[in-house]
């Protein structure tokens, strides 16, 4: 990568931390807490709170990745993939400046991940699913240790999962 593309790069993370930085020290001088208000004000407050932390958390994790990258182009690393040493194609970092893995090496770890089993959690109820109990047997048809009836086991599991889903939405009312 040439040394305009470089400095390019390395005034644009400037800028980026530069802005992190005043709207950090606005969020600050805005923030003065309020005391008053009922109960529903106060329960608005928190939840405003809470999503505030989340936000500032997501934005210190990038503003460490943007100071990474900066340390990077200090070093002469900026642009090259950490898994295998090969070039970060210019677009991917135009698209993804903070881009520490090339293409191949980053579709090579989503591949991988898909593979790691994840305590799945419902996005509506956030209540998790137990698959546990449900298992093909040879009353339904299939022999499960021979592959058999996938499509079955995936169905009951389906449907034993909105059924739990319905009656902990009812419970919970």
């Amino acid at each position: 990568m040439g040394t305009s593309e470089l400095n390019q790069f390395r005034a644009f993370f400037s800028k980026l931390l530069h802005e992190q930085l005043a709207e950090e020290r606005t969020y600050l001088q805005e923030s003065i807490p309020e005391n008053g208000g009922d109960e529903m004000d106060r329960q608005v407050e928190d939840r405003n709170n809470v999503l505030r932390l989340k936000l500032d958390g997501r934005k210190n994790f990038y503003c460490k990745k943007i100071k990474e990258a900066m340390r990077k182009i200090n070093q002469g690393t900026f642009g090259l993939c950490d898994e295998c040493g090969g070039e970060i194609e210019h677009a991917r970092l135009l698209a993804r400046p903070t881009a520490t893995l090339c293409i191949g090496c980053k579709e090579e770890e989503e591949r991988t991940e898909n593979h790691i089993p994840y305590n799945r959690r419902s996005h509506t109820l956030g209540k998790g699913f137990d698959n546990s109990n449900i298992l093909a047997s040879n009353r339904d048809g299939v022999n499960p240790e021979n592959g058999d009836g996938e499509d079955l086991i995936k169905e009951k599991i389906l449907n034993f999962n909105k059924s739990k889903i319905k009656m902990e939405s009812v419970v919970n009312l």
